[in-house]
């Protein structure tokens, strides 16, 4: 895993003033992770240097603050596959909704429930992001 360059830190703690209006040190850092950037092949040929290296702020409950990669949040709003829920929003009805499990999921946090076939169609699919969560979050969730 690569280390995260200094100018990169020195970067982010002189632009996150605009998002917090508050100045930040290298004393209120306590921890950076530098992943490799996944790139994909459009058959375009050329640099990837024109490929958006856009970031967001997210603030967690306890505080503290991530920088989350453009591509990241692009996951989190894809939409399940042939339906009009985000992959966000099954990771919002278990975080701050008090979801269960996916039937609770499928059936009351959302109205896929409704028709059986796109119950069907989606239901791996809120499985994987349970687990995403489950692990990510630390959460027990009842089958």
């Amino acid at each position: 895993m690569p280390e995260t360059p200094e100018e990169d830190i020195d970067f982010l703690l002189h632009n996150i003033y605009f998002a917090l209006e508050q100045s930040l040190s290298r004393d209120d850092v306590i921890g950076t992770f530098t992943g490799l950037r996944l790139l994909i092949d459009s058959g375009e040929g050329g640099s990837t240097v024109d490929i958006s290296r856009k970031h967001a702020l997210i603030r967690s409950r306890d505080g503290a603050f991530s920088v989350v990669a453009q591509a990241e949040i692009a996951r989190l709003l894809q939409y399940l596959y042939g339906a009009d829920v985000t992959r966000a929003e099954v990771a919002f009805a278990l975080t701050h909704e008090g979801a269960m499990n996916a039937a609770d999921i499928l059936q009351r946090r959302t109205r896929l429930g409704l028709v059986k076939d796109d119950a069907s169609r989606v239901d791996w699919e809120v499985q994987e992001i349970i687990a995403e969560v489950a692990e990510k979050e630390n959460y027990v969730v009842i089958s």
